[in-house]
């Protein structure tokens, strides 16, 4: 209809520079512009008319710059969303659209580079000038109409400008309103427009792209997508027998660029839109569809030392390769449909792709473990809480079946994205037809899951997964049930030398900040199993026993921590283990037992330097001291006499009064003052009576076994005589 339409027009006149002049007359309506681009494509392909080629360069400078420059001009200062009631979105649109091709045939008819040259300068100009703001529609439209008819030598500091004002409004632009709408614009046609001028322009636009320290958020990552979709047939060598091997190596190879496939993962795993999902998606069917056509060997070179290429092709392996790429774009694509009747069947072929993954002959891996990542990424933050929790224990499942070998962003997947889809309590629910009762499905899969995987980390990893792991627990707002289970499968993790005070302070920091709002059951079952997980995972000779006395007060004794309860014997017996292998600290006193062990000589300095009253609170206006050092002196007291107990019920050399008497002889030493000294210092009074309450109340918790033993009748003793006084 095209080709027509301008054929009637020139056979209504000899002179079509008469028609171009007709045209350029009157109201700048679309039909008109478009009439206009229709007349000067056909005189392109047919030439000058009647031998008057140095006219007709002279009609198309005239039209470009009479014409067609002041009115893209006049639209250039009215943004493609503008209120102004003279052009409508639309119609300026297409009149841009329509104005823009007929400015790159004036370019060609007009013959010298000159014009294209002048023209794109101009719209460059305009560009930087108007751009974050809107009204860059027009300026585009230009560059992207002279665009191809620049020369790639003699204009390629102009192309390399070009491209980078190009880059920065499709990639540094606000991610909605017309800066988005500038960058779609640009992806769509001004990039792929300097595509086609090859040289310095694709070597400014891939530079930018893969330069580091680029922005990585869900918007730009959308955004590089789009440019990178739009770039895509330039990015990757041509396929085919008719391309020679130089022209392939001119250009640039994302395929060898790890910046690239990072940039591919985050939009299959990070980004929120379906359509910059399929841009990745597209570029990755992309690269593997021309890996195979071209059939030659490829590599990306390893982000880290010694790890796996993020992609690699070998025409000796072409058909598991090919296999591999089907299924994983298969499964993703699968997963766009987000219901798990679709997926479910499909999730055996994600195991096929960890057979794949690992080589038989090394144990090592073949394929990046960061694209099996990408999946189950995808499942985690899926909107259907099946399909997530389909995801998390298919992942807990996999050391089941296969040993996979380390990868330190595996370790990092499980400290983020599978630790917080663990932290939805809907998960942990019971299977249809469970009793009541018993214990969580995943609870347990989680359980077995940790066990199995810290007891193949190496040495060197475990420590720092481990603190990593409990100071996840403490990074963000966990509810009762989740915290139960992680601390349930901490506590089952064999014993081992790994946390020192950082992983002391970190297990506290859960019980004290964490777990403050829970439920008191569940809160009481998990303390239980953090303590457990301190003794079992501490290493004794890197925290003192006032590090441990600290980290107990975080327990509830009412709680958890209760004297004569199994846990605390299990306390007792460890510390009984361990006394002699705390870290000492800088000053130790030598006051203590005859042969004192470290914990019965720290408790005894602990019991000194607290029935000391300071220098500085002597005076009568002091306010009542703080509980917390009494109930910290009265429980390390009543430990250290229980493990004390554990050595005289087989030696049977003193009884437990006379080792209790030993521990609060400065306590007895007070109370026996009170009758007598007036002066006393009140604030000294009042702590000797604190930690004599706290004795009280420790000995006397519900579920004590020795709450009618001696200690019991010795601090009541204590008590009476107080009250005699």
């Amino acid at each position: 209809m095209e080709w027509v339409l301008a054929e009637a027009l020139l056979s209504q006149s000899r002179d079509p520079r008469v028609l171009l002049g007709t045209l350029c007359r009157g109201e700048a309506s679309a039909e008109r512009v478009e009439t206009l681009r229709f007349l000067l494509q056909r005189l392109e392909d047919e030439g000058a008319r009647g031998g008057g080629a140095s006219a007709l360069r002279e009609a198309a400078r005239e039209v470009a710059a009479g014409y067609l420059v002041p009115l893209l001009r006049g639209l250039r200062g009215c943004p493609a969303g503008g209120s102004d009631p003279r052009p409508p979105a639309r119609h300026r649109r297409r009149v841009l659209r329509a104005a823009g091709a007929a400015l790159r045939c004036c370019a060609r008819l007009a013959g010298g580079p000159q014009l294209a040259a002048a023209l794109a300068e101009e719209a460059l100009g305009d560009l930087l000038a108007v751009w974050p703001a809107s009204g860059a529609e027009a300026a585009v439209e230009v560059l992207a109409a002279v665009g191809p008819c620049l020369r790639p030598c003699e204009d390629g500091p102009l192309l390399e400008r070009v491209a980078q004002a190009a880059l920065a409004v499709a990639l540094d632009g606000d991610e909605a309103g017309p800066a988005e709408d500038a960058a779609a614009l640009v992806a769509g046609r001004l990039l792929p427009a300097l595509g086609q001028s090859g040289g310095a322009a694709l070597r400014a636009v891939w530079g930018r792209l893969v330069e580091p320290g680029t922005p990585s958020g869900p918007g730009r990552v959308g955004r590089r997508l789009l440019v990178l979709s739009a770039l895509a047939e330039k990015l990757l060598p041509e396929p085919g027998a008719d391309c020679a091997p130089r022209a392939r190596e001119a250009g640039p190879d994302a395929r060898r660029c790890w910046q690239f496939w990072r940039t591919v993962q985050a939009g299959l795993a990070r980004a929120e839109d379906a359509l910059t999902r399929k841009r990745a998606r597209y570029l990755l069917q992309r690269a593997v569809e021309v890996s195979a056509e071209l059939g030659a060997d490829c590599t990306c070179a390893p982000q880290e030392r010694n790890g796996p290429s993020l992609f690699w092709w070998s025409e000796k392996r072409k058909d598991e390769l090919l296999k591999f790429w089907e299924n994983y774009i298969l499964i993703m694509e699968t997963l766009e449909g987000n219901q798990i009747h679709v997926i479910k069947p499909v999730l055996p072929k994600l195991n096929s792709l960890f057979e794949y993954a690992v080589s038989e002959e090394n144990g090592h891996w073949l394929f990046h473990p960061s694209w099996h990542i990408c999946i189950y990424k995808r499942m985690f933050e899926s909107e259907n809480k099946i399909l997530t929790k389909e995801g998390v224990i298919h992942f807990l499942e996999l050391y089941e079946a296969k040993v996979l070998p380390f990868s330190l962003e595996l370790s990092e997947f499980i400290i983020g994205p599978l630790m917080d889809a663990l932290s939805e309590s809907s998960l942990y629910s019971r299977s249809p037809g469970q009793p009541i009762g018993s214990g969580s499905p995943l609870g347990l899969k989680l359980q077995k899951f940790l066990v199995t995987y810290i007891s193949l980390l190496p040495e060197e990893i475990k420590s720092s997964f481990l603190l990593k792991f409990i100071q996840k627990m403490t990074s963000r707002h966990w509810c009762a049930v989740p915290i139960l289970f992680l601390s349930k499968a901490l506590a089952n993790v064999p014993r081992c030398k790994a946390l020192g005070i950082e992983g002391l302070l970190a297990l506290r920091d859960v019980l004290q900040c964490t777990m403050i709002t829970h439920q008191i059951l569940l809160r009481g079952a998990a303390q239980c199993y953090l303590l457990q997980t301190a003794m079992n995972l501490v290493d004794v000779e890197k925290v003192s026993l006032s590090d441990i006395s600290t980290f107990l007060m975080s327990l509830r004794q009412e709680e958890s921590l209760g004297r004569g309860t199994s846990l605390w014997t299990e306390l007792c017996d460890w510390l009984h283990v361990n006394e002699s292998c705390f870290r000492q600290p800088s000053t130790c006193s030598s006051i203590g037992l005859h042969e004192t062990s470290s914990l019965n000589a720290y408790v005894k300095n602990l019991v000194q330097e607290y029935i000391k009253s300071p220098a500085w609170e002597t005076g009568e206006n002091c306010f009542m001291p703080d509980w917390f050092e009494a109930r910290l002196v009265a429980m390390m007291v009543l430990l250290a006499v229980d493990v004390e107990g554990m050595k005289i019920q087989y030696s049977e050399k003193r009884r437990t009064q006379n080792v209790l008497r030993i521990f609060l002889d400065p306590l007895l030493d007070a109370l026996m003052k009170f009758g007598t000294n007036a002066y006393m210092p009140l604030l000294k009074t009042d702590r000797c009576l604190q930690l004599l309450v706290k004795l009280l109340h420790t000995c006397l918790l519900k579920g004590s076994s020795t709450q009618d033993g001696e200690e019991t009748s010795f601090c009541w003793c204590l008590a009476w005589s107080v009250v005699g006084i």
